[in-house]
């Protein structure tokens, strides 16, 4: 009986695993420079998208800002990417499910998406969450800067 709770046990860890390569953490130094949340003053404004609980660490979500992928994130990370004002939107994606929500943004100014993940019996569902800019700095922090795809 004990063999069978181990290989059950190892059978669904292993489904916890994500099937896209994670993104590498960026250097702290950057990390530290991204936490200041220096608005940007040439008319574009910064989009902290982040994931600040550790549910499903090593499950991975691929986001992508109007069709283009950024990053792959999971368990406390977050990125920070620049974008025009105006209307985007963003895609969550997972193995299981894709979610999208529209968003918009004002120049100059920084902008927090929350990346929350979902766990049921059918797998890791990723919701977007618009945060407001106490709530969105404070995932920020407990969270670590992860590199985007250039």
């Amino acid at each position: 009986m004990k063999k069978l709770i181990l290989i059950s046990s190892i059978i669904l860890a292993g489904g916890c695993v994500t099937p896209f390569p994670l993104s590498q953490y960026a250097s702290d130094k950057e990390d530290i420079q991204a936490k200041e949340f220096q608005v940007p003053s040439n008319n574009t404004a910064n989009l902290y998208v982040y994931r600040d609980k550790s549910v499903g660490p090593f499950y991975g979500a691929k986001i992508f800002i109007d069709n283009k992928e950024i990053a792959t994130t999971h368990g406390k990370t977050y990125f920070v990417v620049n974008v025009s004002p105006g209307e985007h939107f963003i895609e969550s994606y997972t193995e299981e499910k894709s979610i999208k929500k529209n968003f918009s943004v004002l120049p100059n100014s920084n902008n927090y998406i929350k990346i929350d993940p979902n766990i049921d019996g059918f797998g890791v569902t990723m919701n977007i969450i618009i945060s407001d800019e106490k709530t969105g700095k404070s995932g920020v922090l407990q969270s670590k800067l992860i590199e985007i795809i250039k």
